[in-house]
């Protein structure tokens, strides 16, 4: 298991590049503060199973480097291998790859927020059937 503690100059520069590429400040971010220049969906942890936490944890792996980032509230960023993601336990963090194509954040309101087109594109896909749910509180 491959876990990395970022130095504050990598913690800095991910963040000055998240904040360029998403306007994402370390804090907040969608839903619970209108911020994303481009594309994202949300949902709501409350229309979700651990099946659809566990699609959605493969779709961010499949669709995202070795390596990834998670940037957190409290500042303890780190970078880990991008198959032990995992959608359902992410809190206050956002998770990126070097690229910053695709933005994951979780937040403390139990609501998840996903930018990225290969990563919009495949949620929507899975969750057709239940088109209703995407960014309903």
């Amino acid at each position: 298991f491959y876990r990395k503690n970022l130095s504050k100059q990598e913690s800095e520069e991910i963040r000055r590049q998240l904040l360029v590429n998403w306007n994402f400040d370390g804090s907040y971010w969608e839903p619970l503060k209108k911020c994303s220049p481009r594309p994202f969906i949300f949902l709501f942890g409350g229309f979700l199973t651990k099946s659809d936490y566990e699609e959605i944890s493969r779709i961010i792996i499949q669709n995202s480097e070795a390596k990834i980032y998670g940037i957190s509230e409290d500042r303890k960023d780190i970078k880990i291998e991008s198959k032990n993601f995992k959608a359902n336990d992410v809190y206050e963090t956002v998770y990126t790859d070097h690229t910053l194509d695709w933005i994951f954040y979780g937040s403390h309101e139990d609501t998840i927020a996903i930018g990225g087109e290969k990563q919009i594109a495949a949620i929507r896909a899975y969750l057709k059937e239940r088109a209703e749910i995407i960014n309903k509180w």
